[in-house]
């Protein structure tokens, strides 16, 4: 069983300030089990000013996380704000670690190593994974690639869920992982579970309603570029279904239906003179897909209907609840950025201990009909664990 305590601070210059009021909220002498680690989201500036690193040292824990543009804990929303959510247990056990720095073409050997790191001395697989992946945008360094990699060094079928660094500032340098209170810019952060430990899933990025055609197949893909659909360009299929081509790349989501049964959500990126479409992943060898439409309304309406049916089934019962979003649910809300955020507090309450965090890709293990676990980085979608 894993106990789970939520604090927030708003406070960004006064790092003592800031620490106590955490540490008051959070009161790990009386509250902090056997083993013990930590979620650390926040907006870039308090890493600047010095809180993120002095509540790792005061809290005295493993402490992972990422930037992020806004997030809700505890009833409480904001977007310069910082939250930690302290994982606490008697019987689960954890395991923490950072890996090296990423060049482009050598993703594979520091992700092993930090896999490795986090598993030595235990004889079994993590019961579940949390993984921090840096944002970068370098050809063959996206998400996606991590998340392949670590599928790889772990031999695949355990659980991963967890969220890339998002900023709302300019510049790529404020997209960040966070891990023992440093911050690191093309490293990714890992946090194993270890023990008897059942978590749920769940996702959702649209509602039924806002799929504009059935299912096409993909005839012709490579990388992270589709070239043809139903045997003809994407941009002259784009158009036969209705949809103008330059529509696509950023407001539409596209939805893959892969071979083994599981479902992964991209993002369009742009809409190349010769017809073909490069997304924000790469492109399995077979698949399916469908186009979808989302505004405000149906961000909202997702979520909430999501975490309804997780409510009404009793799944987050005297449990613990993670949320990440993608960011550009974040940016399709505007200046209603706060209603989807509101939508989920309202639903979940103040009972269940609940953490939503903006996210700049969504790392989601899809539990299959035979009970294996496909893991993908995900775009446009809401993203639950349930501890």
């Amino acid at each position: 069983m894993i106990k789970v305590l939520n604090a927030y601070t708003e406070e960004i210059d006064d790092v003592e300030t800031a620490v106590l009021s955490l540490l008051e909220q959070l009161g790990p002498d009386k509250n902090l089990l056997k083993n013990s680690a930590a979620l650390v989201h926040c907006y870039f500036e308090f890493i600047e000013s010095g809180v993120v690193e002095e509540l790792h040292k005061r809290l005295g824990i493993p402490t992972v996380g990422t930037t992020t543009t806004a997030l809700g804990v505890s009833g409480v929303i904001g977007d310069m704000m910082l939250s930690v959510t302290v994982l606490t247990s008697d019987d689960i056990r954890f395991s923490s670690g950072v890996s090296g720095a990423v060049h482009s073409g050598e993703i594979a050997k520091p992700v092993t190593d930090v896999y490795k790191e986090v598993t030595a001395g235990f004889a079994v697989k993590p019961a579940l994974l949390l993984a921090f992946p840096p944002l970068l945008k370098g050809e063959g360094q996206g998400g996606d690639v991590f998340v392949a990699e670590l599928d790889k060094a772990s031999g695949g079928d355990m659980p991963l869920f967890g969220t890339l660094p998002i900023t709302n500032e300019s510049g790529e340098r404020m997209s960040v992982v966070i891990y023992e209170g440093k911050v690191y810019e093309s490293s990714m952060a890992l946090l194993a579970l270890y023990g008897d430990l059942k978590p749920e899933f769940y996702t959702v990025a649209v509602t039924e309603k806002s799929f504009q055609a059935k299912r096409a197949k993909i005839t012709g893909a490579k990388l992270n570029i589709i070239e043809t659909i139903n045997g003809i360009p994407v941009d002259k299929y784009l158009e036969s279904i209705g949809l103008p081509p330059a529509s696509v790349p950023y407001n539409i989501p596209l939805l893959l239906h892969e071979e083994d049964g599981s479902k992964v959500f991209r993002t369009g990126l742009k809409v190349h003179d010769d017809g073909s479409l490069s997304i924000s992943g790469l492109m399995p060898k077979k698949a399916e897909i469908s186009f979808c439409s989302i505004d405000a309304g149906d961000v909202v309406e997702s979520t909430g209907n999501l975490l309804k049916s997780i409510m009404e089934s009793n799944a987050a019962e005297n449990r613990g609840v993670l949320i990440y979003a993608c960011g550009s649910r974040f940016w399709i809300l505007g200046p209603r950025w706060r209603d989807e955020l509101d939508s989920a507090a309202s639903v979940i309450g103040m009972w269940v201990p609940c953490l939503f965090v903006y996210s700049g890709g969504e790392v989601f293990p899809s539990i299959l009909e035979n009970g294996n676990v496909s893991n993908h980085l995900q775009n446009f979608s809401v993203i639950v664990c349930v501890l």
